[in-house]
């Protein structure tokens, strides 16, 4: 087996059970002790699990440069923040303040994820793995709970701004 598909089945075996130890991703995965703790810490950096020399690159972009489409989602995110912090709706109301500082607290962490998920004591990387996953659910349960919402009001033939 490649090195690299043995990193990629060693990724997919830390995102499923972060729990498992470095021993059993290894024998898992069919990959040396080394490079499962390599792999574990690639991802806990939010960096590919397979090193660049690893991998067979796509023409789309050079490696450790965000392609387009991650810039552009980025920059999209920052204008949607710009545009509703300055919404006197959002800022006026108890709860739209709440929303507006978690949405920037999660925003402002962007680049800084690496540097956080390097510095997380491996003793805690299990717990915060856990919280981390958590938090994405909740915020997709948030996205449903709106979608839900807006397809009532489509039914309803309202919108936000007419209640």
């Amino acid at each position: 087996m490649r090195t690299a598909e043995g990193r990629s089945r060693a990724a997919d075996l830390i995102r499923d059970d972060p729990g498992l130890s470095l021993r059993e991703i290894a024998r898992r995965a069919g990959i040396s002790l080394g490079t499962a703790r390599d792999v574990k810490q690639r991802l806990l950096q939010g960096l590919d699990p397979v090193p660049a020399g690893q991998r067979q690159e796509s023409p789309a972009g050079a490696a450790g440069q965000p392609s387009l489409e991650v810039s552009a989602a980025l920059g999209e995110r920052r204008r949607l923040l710009t545009r509703l912090s300055r919404d006197p709706s959002m800022r006026h109301s108890s709860a739209g303040r709440v929303l507006l500082r978690m949405l920037i607290t999660h925003h402002a962490g962007d680049c800084a994820w690496p540097r956080l998920a390097a510095a997380i004591p491996s003793h805690s990387a299990p717990a915060i793995l856990a919280l981390a996953r958590n938090c994405a659910a909740d915020w997709g349960s948030l996205a449903d709970h709106i979608e839900t919402l807006q397809d009532r009001q489509a039914i309803h033939g309202r919108t936000s701004h007419d209640s």
